[in-house]
């Protein structure tokens, strides 16, 4: 009965263990997101904000 419980135990991390490895690269501690403006404007970063274009 342990064997089996080990077994499963070390499958469970297996399994588990590419998933945790990974997260590293995720970049929850990163701050930028991806903006889309409005067609005829622009993103401007002083303001932080879609501004229009002016032609």
């Amino acid at each position: 009965m342990t064997t089996r419980a080990f077994v499963a135990a070390l499958a469970l991390i297996a399994g588990i263990s590419p998933a945790l490895a990974s997260s590293d690269s995720c970049g929850h501690d990163q701050r930028s997101a991806q903006i889309t403006c409005a067609e005829g404007t622009t993103w401007d970063e002083a303001t932080q904000r879609c501004i229009v274009v002016s032609s």
